[in-house]
């Protein structure tokens, strides 16, 4: 659940954004934040990930385990200075390449995520550390630290000291990065500081490998962003954005799920796969069933939300919602198939897999964007999404003979992609006509309700619909 403490405080600070910033600052809001995603991906170089992969290998030895953190931690800290210096030497030019509009500019935008990237960089190694060492209660005071000090801030600048887009981000990086030096002098003191460059190569060559396949993914779900940035406008972009804010919450509580039943399903798969693989259907048509009613719910109370409290240049995410929606679909359908090829450490195709992704959102963009508009690129959004599902399952059908039994799912996610397909319809064409947008929003809902009464439950609750008459016609 402290994982999801990020998303939690995005959540909450969406209404806020949208009721007191102007849409062209809730645009440079999102540019900003993914930037601060991507830099990153280069100044770890994937080694907070070899961390959590050879800290059990040091864990029996305290004083080599110290040495570990403390060579992986400077040699973050270092990358993360000169990426930080390389991006600043060339920021200029760089944003005048990638970004079309005259107010996103380097200084102070992209400074600023710089700094933030330096922090944040340095934070994924804490998290991994408290985190494997089982130290719940250093765990949660971090993250819960930084989640208020952070929620708190931005909520202040925003609704009591009235700035824009760039107060609201140097107030975040500054409240993050005196909560970060306190919690990096705190551990520091009780590690150590030293340096052993022979724990390098060893982590470089397990982290290395993964940046591709980080990268790509990245790409895969960002570039949108930035081809939508280019063509259009910042008020495009924050309609697009609102939508997407939206739809990514079916992807965090997935991840949430995903994160407390991994550990059951991959018990289940070691024991033994062909045994137990009625047992992981199961619990994989349950996390398929949640993750469906959680898009019916987005889908139904977006209109209620975005109609009565929002500006009026919103609505029109309304057309966008149900489309980017069902990709999720697609993203559950990947997990389910991605998650044995972990476990049986079969991954070496899977960068390639989300590089074809990714390309397919760049080339979709530049096809579907210029034609459809947003909608295009919520398009874009599913095709990527179906070729990786393609591409991942034809990729576990070769290596493994374990078949998930997802059974009624299937034929659920066709009625609910109509259904959403015409939610996204009616939207776009009677947008003004509130009483048929918030009846077709809410049918999903009501589908896959009827669903679960008549078919799940039948056993338990199909006696409640069986009445007997023949008292009622003595006495008549």
């Amino acid at each position: 659940m402290l994982a999801f403490l990020p998303t939690a405080s995005r959540i909450l600070l969406l209404p806020v954004y949208l009721h007191y910033l102007a849409p062209e600052e809730f645009a440079i809001i999102g540019l900003n934040t993914l930037i601060a995603s991507l830099l990153p991906l280069f100044m770890t170089l994937g080694l907070e990930a070899a961390f959590i992969r050879y800290f059990f290998e040091y864990k029996s030895n305290e004083k080599i385990l110290r040495s570990y953190f403390s060579t992986i931690a400077l040699s973050i800290f270092l990358i993360s200075l000169l990426i930080g210096l390389l991006v600043t030497a060339f920021g200029n030019p760089l944003f005048h390449f990638a970004f079309k509009n005259p107010y996103f500019t380097f200084f102070p935008f992209g400074i600023s995520a710089v700094l933030f990237s330096i922090v944040a960089s340095q934070n994924l190694l804490v998290y991994a550390y408290y985190r494997n060492m089982q130290n719940v209660k250093s765990y949660t005071a971090f993250a819960l630290s930084i989640f208020l000090s952070s929620t708190i801030a931005e909520a202040a600048a925003i609704v009591v000291f009235k700035t824009g887009a760039e107060g609201v981000i140097w107030t975040k990086l500054i409240a993050t990065a005196l909560i970060s030096m306190v919690a990096w002098f705190t551990l520091f003191r009780k590690t150590g500081i030293s340096f052993d460059k022979r724990f390098l190569p060893s982590s470089l060559k397990y982290a290395l490998p993964m940046l591709p396949y980080s990268l790509s993914a990245l790409v895969f779900t960002s570039f949108d962003r930035v081809m939508i940035e280019n063509r259009f406008n910042l008020a495009s972009l924050a309609v697009y954005n609102l939508s997407a804010a939206i739809a990514n919450i079916t992807d965090s509580i997935l991840f949430a799920i995903q994160s407390a039943t991994y550990p059951t399903v991959y018990a289940m798969l070691k024991k033994d796969p062909n045994q137990n693989s009625e047992e992981i259907s199961k619990t994989y048509r349950i996390i398929g069933l949640a993750v469906l009613l959680i898009i019916c719910i987005l889908v139904a109370l977006s209109p209620f939300a975005v109609i009565n409290f929002l500006k009026p240049v919103y609505v029109q995410s309304l057309s966008i919602i149900p489309i980017l929606l069902m990709a999720y679909f697609f993203r559950y359908l990947y997990i389910v198939f991605v998650e044995p090829l972990f476990f049986f450490k079969d991954t070496k195709k899977l960068p390639w897999l989300n590089i074809i992704a990714g390309a397919t959102t760049i080339a979709g963009n530049f096809i579907l964007l210029p034609y459809f508009g947003l909608i295009g690129s919520a398009m874009t959004t599913i095709l990527a999404r179906l070729l990786q599902l393609s591409l991942t399952l034809y990729w576990y059908k070769r290596v493994s003979n374990i078949r998930f039994k997802l059974g009624y799912l299937f034929p659920v996610m066709v009625i609910l992609g109509i259904a959403l397909l015409l939610a996204s319809y009616v939207n776009t064409v009677f947008p003004n006509v509130h009483w048929l947008v918030y009846f077709v929003n809410t049918v999903p809902l009501i589908l896959l309700g009827f669903f679960v009464i008549f078919y799940l439950f039948e056993g338990n609750l199909k006696p409640l619909f069986k009445f007997n008459f023949q008292p009622i016609r003595h006495r008549v």
